[in-house]
């Protein structure tokens, strides 16, 4: 998504809402259950919240081009190691985020 100065949080939800499922079942998001918690910059924090399985979700929203060709996805070992630091974690996302 290209730069747009005049871009509000209503239509980065609504884009939001229209490409992005739950991770966790594939459910489709609702409006009300997606928040803007921050910005900075070209960079947009949401959280969205599934309501059919609960899960919350982190989202977070470039409004740069940003050049992925060399970025991979993450391994097995990666996510796994992923899934054992949240599941210990015991804060909230200021703290993650501070890390």
């Amino acid at each position: 998504m290209a730069a747009d100065p005049d871009l509000d949080h209503e239509m980065l939800i609504r884009h939001l809402i229209e490409h992005v499922r739950c991770a966790e079942c594939d459910s489709a998001y609702r409006a009300e259950d997606v928040y803007v918690i921050g910005r900075e910059d070209d960079a947009w924090t949401l959280v969205a919240f599934c309501s059919v399985c609960g899960t919350e979700s982190v989202v977070l929203a470039y409004l740069d081009e940003i050049d992925t060709t060399d970025a991979a996805p993450p391994d097995e070992e990666e996510v796994a190691a992923w899934r054992r630091f949240l599941a210990a974690f015991d804060g909230d996302l200021h703290d993650l985020l501070d890390r």
